[in-house]
């Protein structure tokens, strides 16, 4: 996995990362957090996900909950 280089943050803000590419991204969680979505973060993600009929491994990656807590991400 690539390391990702925060570029915006502000505490009241959603934090901006940048890719090695230099693809701007946020963090679906960080997402999810920041606009206070009541519903869980697994339908929700799964719901704009389709919405916007992105496309796995192209438009997002996904990460197990095991290699997340493995790199410290969360």
């Amino acid at each position: 996995m690539e390391e990702l280089i925060i570029i915006e943050y502000d505490k009241e803000f959603i934090p901006v990362y940048r890719t090695e590419q230099g693809t701007e991204v946020v963090r679906g969680r960080e997402l999810h957090k920041g606009l206070n979505v009541k519903q869980d973060f697994s339908d929700w993600i799964k719901k704009q996900l389709k919405n916007i009929e992105a496309i796995d491994n192209k438009d997002y990656y996904t990460f197990s909950l095991y290699y997340i807590h493995l790199l410290n991400l969360f």
